[in-house]
């Protein structure tokens, strides 16, 4: 199941009211083109948030071993995780979409050799949280590429979204 592009920021929204504490975990290799989009996402997320409002919305950067991140979402015991990356998911580059993990187990959709799938199945066992795929479709992920202006908007428009929502979380 996709969410449309026109409807991930109601549908986040929703799912960001419901939660206690929320972690954005951006994935991507920057060296391969829009591959990185979710990385710049987290990246440009992290500079925005006070520490206010980190102690109970973080976001980290995990390039492309999310893996090795499980340690330090268990420690900040997150509600919800929103993972954002860039997944070829059959629309215009630099839309974006949530997609459920369920739609990730493909392997044509992912970008990485770690399967997100389970790695969301890892994660909602062992923390007990939601996760959410905030995903951009990418253009070019060719080793060495820029990353493409659709896609560097897209990022940077996700970020804006979850710092103003977060920022919104602080205020209520």
């Amino acid at each position: 199941m996709k969410i449309a592009e026109s409807a991930w920021q109601k549908h986040l929204e929703d799912e960001i009211r419901k939660a206690g504490k929320v972690f954005v975990l951006g994935i991507g290799n920057a060296m391969r083109g829009d591959d990185g989009a979710g990385s710049l996402c987290s990246e440009d997320l992290a500079e925005k948030l006070t520490p206010e409002v980190e102690s109970v919305f973080r976001s980290v950067t995990a390039h492309d071993v999310p893996e090795n991140f499980t340690g330090v979402i268990r420690a900040f015991g997150p509600d919800l995780v929103i993972v954002v990356d860039a997944v070829l998911a059959g629309e215009a580059p630099g839309s974006i979409v949530l997609v459920d993990k369920m739609d990730i187990k493909d392997e044509g959709l992912s970008t990485h050799r770690v399967p997100l799938s389970r790695f969301a199945d890892y994660l909602e066992k062992t923390v007990g949280c939601r996760v959410v795929f905030v995903c951009i479709q990418p253009d070019g992920l060719a080793f060495g590429a820029p990353m493409t202006t659709s896609v560097r908007e897209a990022a940077l428009e996700i970020s804006r979204f979850l710092a103003e929502a977060a920022t919104t979380r602080l205020k209520n």
